[in-house]
């Protein structure tokens, strides 16, 4: 089949929704990227303010109390580790300190990402008075696992806005070589010498029509 310039018009226009659809869902990812990220922050800097809140009120006794039931009823993938002064686990479940230096006394220390079991994980530190390091993380790959099934819908959607152009445009190319066949079918017999050669009605009002009633003008007059 010969493709026109309809049919490469709408291809022309079906890749640019294409690409403008792949730009919009790159800037989609980064900020749900972003929005779960800052989410995971929040909930991290939450509960050491709480277990701080807890060791100010009740001393380290709660706080590992608090850390023993939070492990007893569910942590939601987080790890959590209350060290002493000696860096000897007092309550937790996770075993190995990332290498990360200590914060002040009293003071969260930066956010910083580390690998435990294979999975990617966001953590904090924070100090308690009397110079008890707690660290709380959370699993991070959730994040990435959201951000590839958003991937896939992506090109998916990309795949059926790039079908769909590629049907438009086979289409529109069978609606206009239909009607080019038809003027160039009238230029052929009158190239033959049939000069009251006339097409029938058009199909329908539009710029083929108008062309047509031009050609027969001009064979009226010739």
């Amino acid at each position: 089949m010969r493709f026109g310039i309809t049919a490469k018009l709408v291809a022309l226009v079906a890749l640019a929704g294409v690409l403008l659809h792949l730009a919009g869902a790159f800037v989609q990812q980064a900020v749900v990227k972003q929005a779960l990220t800052n989410r995971l922050h929040g909930l991290i800097e939450t509960e050491l303010a709480g277990f701080a809140a807890l060791y100010d009120q009740r001393r380290l006794i709660s706080v590992r109390q608090a850390i023993a039931f939070r492990l007893a009823t569910g942590t939601d993938g987080a790890l959590l580790s209350l060290r002493d002064r000696d860096g000897a686990q007092l309550a937790g479940n996770l075993q190995h300190w990332p290498t990360q230096p200590l914060p002040a006394e009293n003071e969260i220390g930066p956010v910083f990402h580390f690998a435990h079991e294979g999975r990617a994980y966001i953590g904090r530190m924070q100090v308690l008075r009397g110079r008890f390091p707690l660290l709380i993380a959370r699993d991070a790959s959730e994040i990435e696992a959201t951000l590839n099934r958003l991937r896939w819908a992506s090109w998916l959607v990309a795949l059926a806005v790039l079908g769909a152009g590629i049907g438009v445009g086979l289409l529109a190319n069978r609606v206009v070589m239909r009607r080019v066949r038809r003027i160039n079918g009238l230029a052929d017999q009158v190239a033959a010498g049939d000069v009251s050669a006339r097409l029938s009605a058009p199909e329908s009002e539009d710029e083929f029509a108008l062309l047509e009633r031009h050609i027969h003008a001009m064979l009226d007059r010739i």
